[in-house]
C-alpha cells in the first residue's frame, strides 16, 4: 500500500514540476493565439448563423408538411395552396387559433421568468436575456396559426426564437450583458436572414431596428451571422428568390414621379394600416376571455372571410407573383389587397404571434399594382409594367410601417434580385417613410414599447 501511495505522490511530483516548467511556454503561446474581442464576437455569430439557418429549415420543413396533412394540394398557379371545402375554410381557422391560443397560454403558465419576452425590450432596456419557455410555445403557437391559414409571416418565430436560443446561450456562458444584447441581435439577424434569403437585410434590420446603431464593430458580427444563416439555408432550399420576375428595365427622369405618388400613397395606407391594426387589437382587449378564445374569435372572422374568399388564406407568396406577372385584372387585386388587410389585422389585432412583415410586403404589392393596372388603364404610364410598381409598392408600404427606408429597398431588392429599380425603391421608400411618419407616430416594431408606456425614442437616438 505504501508502494502505490509513493508511486502516486511521485506522479504528482512529476506533473507539478512539468507544469512549473512549461507555464511560462503554455502562457505565451496563450496569448500568441488569444482571440480579440472582435475575433470572438465573430465566432460566436457564425455559430449563431448555424442556429438560425437550421430554425429556419425546421420551422418551414414541419409547417410544409403540416399544412399538406390538414389542407388539399393547391396547384402552384393558384392565389392560394389552402384548398377545401367551404366549411373547412371556416372551422379550421378557428380551430387553429384556439389550439394557437391554448400554447401561447401554456407558454405564460410555464416561464420562469418573469421580465420581458419582447425582443426590443430585451435588449435596448433589458439585460438581453429572453425566456425559453415562451418563446418555445410562441413558435408551435405561431406554426399553427401558420398552418390554419393565419395571414401572418413565419418571420416573427424564427426571429424571436432564434434570439431566445442566442440569449440562452449567453446566459450559460455568463456572457456580459452588452455581448448577450449583441448576440441576441445576431439572432434576429439570422432568423430574419434565413426567412427571406436575404442576408444584408437581415443585418440592416438587426442594426437599425433591434440594436438602433451602424456602427462597424456591431455590423460585422450581425453581417457574418445573416450569411452563416443564408447560406446554410440555401443549401436546403436553393438560391432562388421567394418573389419571381425577369424584369430588366432603365427608368427615366421622367419616369420617377410616378414613383413619388406611389410614394406618398404608401405612406399614408401604412400609417393607416398601423392604426386599423392597433384599432382592432384594442377591441379584442376590451373582451375580457382567455387568450384561446381570443384567437379563436380572430380565426372565426377569417374562416368567415376565407368561406367565400379562400384568397385571403395563408402567406400570400403565389399571390404577389401573380399581380407580378400581370395575371389578375384591377377589380382581382383590389378586392385581394382590401380582404387581405382585413385578415391581417384580424389575425394580429386578436394575438395570434407571427411575423408581420410578409403580409405587409403582400399589401405593398397588392396596392402598387393597383396603381399600375389603373395608371395603364388610363394611359399614365403605358411603357411601365405593373410588376415595376408593385416591387416599389412592397418597399414603399414596408418603408411605411417600419419606417427605415433602407431596410425596405434592401429587402426587396434581395427578395426579386432586381437592382435596375433601386432609384425608384429609393425614392419611394424614402417618401412613404416620411409621410407614414406624418399620420401614425410609432412603427410596427416600436409600437409594443409605447403601448407599455416605454419610451422607444432610444432607435432614433442611437441610430448612427
Amino acid at each position: 500500500m505504501k508502494g502505490i501511495r509513493a508511486i502516486i505522490h511521485s506522479l504528482v511530483h512529476s506533473w507539478h514540476l512539468f507544469v512549473r516548467r512549461h507555464w511560462q511556454g503554455f502562457l505565451a503561446w496563450r496569448e500568441r493565439f488569444r482571440f480579440t474581442e472582435e475575433a470572438l464576437h465573430l465566432l460566436i455569430a457564425g455559430g449563431i448563423g448555424v442556429i438560425g439557418g437550421v430554425v429556419n429549415v425546421v420551422f418551414v420543413k414541419l409547417i410544409v408538411g403540416c399544412q399538406d396533412l390538414v389542407w388539399a394540394k393547391g396547384n402552384s398557379s393558384s392565389l392560394t395552396p389552402f384548398q377545401g371545402t367551404e366549411w373547412e375554410r371556416l372551422l379550421i381557422p378557428v380551430a387553429g387559433g384556439l389550439i394557437a391560443g391554448f400554447l401561447l397560454y401554456l407558454g405564460v403558465k410555464w416561464s420562469a421568468k418573469k421580465g420581458s419576452n419582447n425582443l426590443l425590450e430585451a435588449v435596448s432596456m433589458g439585460d438581453g436575456k429572453l425566456p425559453f419557455r415562451t418563446a418555445l410555445s410562441q413558435a408551435f403557437s405561431s406554426m399553427v396559426s401558420i398552418v390554419s391559414g393565419a395571414t401572418i409571416g413565419r418571420e416573427g418565430s424564427i426571429t424571436q426564437f432564434t434570439s431566445t436560443l442566442a440569449s440562452k446561450w449567453g446566459a450559460l456562458a455568463r456572457w456580459h450583458p452588452y455581448r448577450l444584447r449583441l448576440m441576441v441581435a445576431c439572432g434576429a439577424a439570422s432568423g430574419m436572414a434565413a426567412a427571406y434569403n436575404a442576408p444584408i437585410a437581415g443585418a440592416v434590420f438587426a442594426a437599425h431596428i433591434v440594436l438602433g446603431n451602424f456602427s462597424m464593430h456591431l455590423f460585422a458580427p450581425l453581417i457574418f451571422s445573416s450569411v452563416v444563416s443564408s447560406m446554410v439555408s440555401r443549401s436546403f432550399f436553393g438560391m432562388a428568390p421567394l418573389y419571381r420576375t425577369s424584369l430588366e428595365m432603365d427608368l427615366t427622369l421622367f419616369q420617377l414621379p410616378w414613383f413619388l405618388v406611389l410614394g406618398v400613397l404608401c405612406g399614408f395606407m401604412g400609417g393607416l394600416f398601423l392604426k386599423s391594426m392597433l384599432w382592432v387589437r384594442s377591441i379584442f382587449q376590451r373582451f375580457s376571455i382567455p387568450i384561446p378564445f381570443k384567437l379563436a374569435l380572430g380565426g372565426l372572422a377569417i374562416g368567415v372571410l376565407a368561406f367565400r374568399f379562400p384568397q385571403v388564406l395563408g402567406n400570400g407568396y403565389s399571390g404577389v407573383n401573380l399581380i407580378m406577372a400581370n395575371q389578375l385584372n384591377l377589380a382581382a387585386v383590389v378586392a385581394l389587397f382590401l380582404l387581405r388587410w382585413l385578415a391581417t389585422i384580424l389575425a394580429v389585432g386578436s394575438g395570434a404571434f407571427g411575423g408581420v412583415m410578409t403580409p405587409v410586403l403582400f399589401l405593398g404589392a397588392a396596392l402598387g399594382g393597383v396603381f399600375g393596372l389603373y395608371g395603364m388603364q388610363e394611359q399614365w404610364h403605358p411603357d411601365i409594367p405593373v410588376a415595376v410598381f408593385a416591387l416599389v409598392g412592397m418597399s414603399s408600404l414596408l418603408a411605411a410601417t417600419t419606417h427605415s427606408p433602407l431596410l425596405a429597398m434592401i429587402m426587396v431588392f434581395e427578395i426579386s434580385l432586381n437592382y435596375s429599380l433601386m432609384p425608384a425603391l429609393m425614392i419611394s421608400s424614402a417618401i412613404a417613410t416620411l409621410v407614414a411618419r406624418q399620420v401614425h407616430r410609432t412603427n410596427i416594431y416600436s409600437e409594443t414599447l409605447y403601448a407599455k408606456g416605454l419610451d422607444a425614442s432610444w432607435e432614433s437616438d442611437r441610430f448612427g
